[in-house]
């Protein structure tokens, strides 16, 4: 595949194996990934084989938030998602957390979860799915 074609080989191999079979479409009677555009990094950049504006035009606007330093990241998402100062603590304390331990699962106690400020029971359950895929849990009620 073109978007790929100076990826490293363990990343198009990835991209061939799992993400590409999610993307399938059929393309004037042949199945095949259809796609936008393609990206990949490393702990240094982020590497297309678009150029910076089609790449930005054809998706990558959606992960402006992620590739910004943590700092501004975090302004971003509490101004997009309305975060009281309570819950942007409660962000900052698990972002730090999860650093330190990336492979240990944290336990929201009691006093945390009720800093998430859910509007129903509905909120909760779907922030307890949504954690849980993170690896954060609840601590349970006594």
């Amino acid at each position: 595949m073109d978007d790929l074609q100076d990826s490293p080989e363990a990343v198009s191999a990835l991209a061939e194996r799992e993400t590409l079979q999610y993307l399938l479409d059929d393309m004037e009677g042949q199945t095949q990934p259809l796609i936008t555009t393609a990206f990949w990094g490393d702990s240094r950049a982020i590497y297309s084989q678009d150029s910076l504006a089609d790449m930005m035009q054809n998706g990558g606007f959606l992960l402006e938030r992620q590739v910004l330093d943590i700092e501004n990241a975090m302004e971003e998402w509490q101004a997009y998602y309305d975060l009281s100062d309570t819950q942007m603590n409660l962000l900052k304390s698990l972002f730090t957390r999860k650093i330190e331990a990336p492979s240990e699962v944290v336990v929201l106690t009691l006093e945390e979860i009720r800093m998430l400020d859910a509007e129903d029971e509905e909120d909760l359950t779907e922030s307890r799915i949504s954690f849980e895929e993170i690896g954060i849990t609840w601590e349970r009620k006594r």
